[in-house]
């Protein structure tokens, strides 16, 4: 059995601009109107929100406070976990302070964890009617994100020595997407087979983002089928756990507990929610091409 748990990344300043530009445009926006501001104010590779940095901080005391991840998660003690993050900023800042807080774990950045779309920039045209263009970034390479995040944090070797995006021109496809979300479910069956191999109990963690979790889901109920087939919404540091048993070619997926947020509703404090409108944040309209 290998036990997944799947993390949403804390708000970042692209979550965060969704709200602005509903209440700069008001209620009459049309959807038009509302890509067209996104595109102008949206970030490559954004940090944290004021409200993100809160939420990820919670989320690591949270985990310390439950005594570490075995016990939140309800697993035996002698559990094997390894945490795996996104190489974007706002993960690696949702899992720095999971590393804070239980010093025993290691972050491993994953070249290939990135959100859908990747990481690029919109060239918006100065003609009004003209089309917007994407460009894209290499993003960090693993030696720039090594020293910046510490001896806590080590990236996979071979996914991101020029950075993690290098090599892309522009816009990740919903087809590239939809790919290398199925490479990474493949990898996670893998994962799987290594711990029945060596007759131990593993857990994996991966601090990621909303859509790619969506996709990582739909893939493990319906291996090597189409990637999106339901549309797994979570709030900004939302958890999902899940338990995964394969036997020869038949696989289970046990569902353990879905979009979990304790650990932003215990503290007596409002408004620490977030990230979960899926048709305001355009959630909907992303994930409808994806099932092309």
């Amino acid at each position: 059995m290998l036990d997944i748990v799947l993390i949403r990344h804390a708000e970042s300043f692209n979550n965060a601009i969704y709200a602005q530009i509903r209440d700069a445009l008001g209620l009459e926006y049309s959807e038009e109107a509302f890509e067209a501001e996104e595109k102008k104010l949206r970030k490559a590779d954004p940090d944290l929100s004021t409200r993100g940095q809160r939420q990820a901080s919670l989320l690591g005391t949270y985990f310390a406070q439950q005594g570490g991840l075995s016990s939140t998660f309800g697993v035996p003690s002698e559990t094997e976990w390894s945490v795996y993050s996104s190489p974007m900023d706002r993960c690696l800042k949702t899992s720095e302070q999971i590393a804070r807080s239980l010093p025993d774990i290691r972050v491993n950045v994953r070249g290939d964890l990135y959100e859908s779309g990747g990481c690029f920039e919109n060239q918006v045209p100065e003609v009004e009617g003209a089309s917007c263009t994407t460009i894209g970034k290499p993003g960090r390479t693993a030696v720039q994100i090594e020293a910046e995040y510490g001896a806590s944090f080590s990236c996979v070797p071979g996914l991101m020595e020029n950075g993690w995006y290098y090599g892309h021109d522009a816009e990740e496809t919903n087809e590239e997407f939809k790919a290398r979300s199925l490479r990474v479910v493949e990898w996670l069956f893998a994962m799987h087979a290594d711990s029945v191999a060596n007759a131990s109990r593993r857990g994996i963690v991966l601090v990621i983002h909303g859509n790619l979790i969506s996709a990582i889901i739909n893939g493990l109920i319906s291996k090597n089928s189409s990637v999106h087939q339901a549309l797994f919404v979570h709030n900004n540091t939302g958890y999902t756990h899940l338990q995964l048993l394969v036997e020869g070619s038949h696989s289970v997926v046990s569902m353990q507990a879905l979009n979990r947020v304790h650990h932003l509703l215990q503290q007596g404090e409002s408004g620490l929610l977030s990230g979960n409108h899926a048709r305001d944040d355009h959630w909907i309209q992303e994930f409808t091409p994806l099932l092309e």
